[in-house]
């Protein structure tokens, strides 16, 4: 079986061209870094594999050309954006290319969280409470509508990305600050 390991040097570039250090914890890092293995496994396995990692959408266009029997996606950004993600299912999908992972209408709604909580309020499906809160919502207008304690979440990243001890609060000061001072940092 003809098989490419597909995944995203997008964002650890784009990081490392700003000079910034490049956490390992990065979804686009854990993804080259876990390539070599997939790929050994699948050599193992005895399969013709090819590892291409995307620096630009002609890196995509290869893929295509390769007509490769199944694309493992890796890919948690795309060009190191995470919202561009769901263009590598889509793509694919269009030249009927099989992958795994979810198509791109799965991969874009795993990038919007407030969306989904919203599908499964609407119909009715049991979920905890949320609250959405926008970058540009006005700082001094903020209320928290939850009753504390709560975690602040990444609404475009999965696997508890961006959580850490800081992201538990339990008072709304702590919501407010927490973050106020994300935005700002970024």
């Amino acid at each position: 079986m003809k098989i490419v390991v597909l995944s995203d040097a997008g964002f650890a570039a784009a990081v490392d061209r700003a000079g910034a250090p490049v956490p390992s914890s990065d979804p686009s890092v854990q993804a080259q870094n876990d390539a070599p293995y997939v790929k050994g496994a699948l050599v193992e396995a005895g399969h013709d594999v090819v590892a291409v990692v995307v620096d630009d959408l002609s890196d995509l266009d290869r893929v295509v050309d390769e007509d490769p029997d199944l694309v493992v996606n890796l890919c948690d950004s795309l060009l190191g954006d995470p919202q561009r993600a769901d263009l590598v299912p889509a793509l694919l999908d269009a030249h009927g290319v099989p992958h795994t992972g979810g198509d791109a209408f799965a991969t874009g709604l795993c990038k919007r969280k407030q969306h989904v909580k919203h599908a499964l309020v609407a119909r009715g499906l049991p979920t905890p409470k949320y609250q959405c809160i926008e970058r540009d919502d006005d700082v001094d207008a903020f209320v928290l509508r939850l009753t504390p304690p709560v975690i602040l979440k990444l609404t475009g990243e999965h696997a508890s990305v961006g959580i850490d001890g800081g992201s538990v609060c339990f008072d709304d000061a702590a919501v407010f600050l927490a973050f106020f001072a994300a935005c700002s940092s970024s």
